[in-house]
């Protein structure tokens, strides 16, 4: 008779007992720039006397509306085209981002001086050498955000609607960590009488994302059967500690019947979690970005429309089979959190499979990783996870290591 010993992957704690979870600062990051734009004139227009608020540019908001990003935001910067003003004093502009979140770009800058040159060009961007100015002229150029209304005795800006109302944030960096994709608003408005300016060519935004890891190549999901890629591999290096919280990224996906897609996730070591199974019913999505996060509000509909935007893994009909190569063991857990613990580093490969005919798809745009990882809270990689002994006389051994990164005394 032989006994089966095995241990199973553990956790432990070193040095305290709460740790946050955060990128460590051996992660290397991929940092990608997107830009949009919306090239449209704004008239800005002389507030009308006796009014109780300031007065809308005649385009108010302008929109840009961002998409196909992946990832959060990492920095923002925005860029105004052919500005001219005759008291540059009285122009308010306020950017909020899709989230809500809000930054005054520029108010009450540039005093009474007319800008000299024919449309300026301004740039907005928390790293640059100096804010915009309060009392000396604009000229073009890359610039702080800076609103000097609360130093002068009215102390605010009242906007008119649909803008939201104060308290706006000071720096670009309020939208750090925020989805990017969708409408991105710009609010120009003039707050005293006399004087009227222009932007002539609109504005832009450039947002920098950064993801852990990320495969491009599209994955072709046919109408029965494993996808073009079986598995899809990422490939992650470098990341100090131990996994304590996974997001993944589905860029682009279209289906004529979502709910057909079975998707399988599995780390280095082996663990494994079903993120995407029997969703979305028989409704056609096209070119959506499904974020998958153990914190998100919501989990993925059963029977209703997919649509872009960020949700719990979700398996409404469990025990689908992965053909091989993919383990044919149970998955390791219904939640992204079965991969805290582990080293990141290594491949992770992500199987997807369409279980009925008829319907098929792709995920045009590959799929991407976020991962966060502490060295406060490490794992015991123990191998082998099993061995077999007789009842007495037996002996073996278990090697284990934790990832590098943890430093154990």
């Amino acid at each position: 008779m032989l006994l089966l010993l095995g241990l199973l992957a553990a956790s432990f704690p070193r040095g305290s007992a709460a740790t946050e979870a955060q990128m460590s600062d051996g992660t290397d990051a991929l940092s990608n720039t997107h830009t949009f734009s919306n090239t449209s004139s704004m008239t800005i227009i002389d507030r009308t006397s006796g009014t109780a608020t300031s007065t809308g540019a005649s385009v108010f908001p302008s929109e840009i509306n961002v998409s196909g990003i992946t990832g959060n935001v990492e920095k923002v910067t925005v860029t105004i085209n052919g500005f001219s003003h005759g008291w540059p004093d009285d122009v308010d502009v306020l950017l909020v981002g899709p989230t809500g979140r809000t930054v005054f770009l520029m108010s009450d800058c540039g005093a009474n001086t007319s800008i000299s040159e024919v449309g300026a060009t301004l740039t907005f961007d928390d790293a640059a050498a100096t804010a915009m100015p309060d009392t000396n002229p604009i000229t073009s150029g890359t610039y702080r955000p800076a609103n000097y209304a609360e130093e002068r005795p009215m102390g605010t800006d009242t906007y008119p609607d649909p803008a939201p109302q104060e308290p706006y944030g000071t720096t670009l960096s309020v939208f750090n960590g925020t989805n990017p994709n969708g409408a991105w608003r710009l609010f120009v408005a003039d707050d005293e009488n006399s004087y009227a300016g222009y932007i002539t060519s609109g504005w832009s935004i450039t947002v920098t994302n950064a993801v852990t890891a990320q495969n491009t190549t599209a994955v072709t999901l046919p109408d029965s059967g494993t996808a073009s890629l079986y598995p899809s591999t990422l490939n992650v290096s470098g990341l100090l500690g131990s996994v304590t919280a996974v997001t993944v990224y589905l860029n682009n996906f279209s289906h004529t019947a979502p709910d057909d897609v079975d998707l399988l996730l599995v780390a280095p070591g082996g663990r494994s979690v079903v993120v995407m199974s029997d969703v979305g019913g028989t409704t056609a999505v096209n070119n959506i970005t499904l974020l998958l996060n153990d914190s998100a509000a919501n989990s993925l509909p059963d029977s209703g429309m997919l649509t872009s935007g960020t949700f719990k893994p979700t398996d409404f009909e469990a025990g689908d089979t992965f053909p091989s190569p993919a383990p044919s063991s149970p998955p390791t857990g219904a939640t992204l959190s079965a991969f805290n613990g582990i080293n990141p580093n290594g491949a992770w490969r992500l199987y997807a499979v369409d279980d009925a005919g008829g319907n098929a798809g792709t995920i045009s745009g590959g799929w991407s990783l976020l991962i966060a990882t502490s060295s406060s809270a490490c794992a015991l990689n123990i191998a082998p996870l099993s061995q077999a002994f007789p009842i007495t006389g037996g002996a073996g051994s278990f090697d284990l290591s934790s990832p590098f990164g943890c430093d154990w005394a």
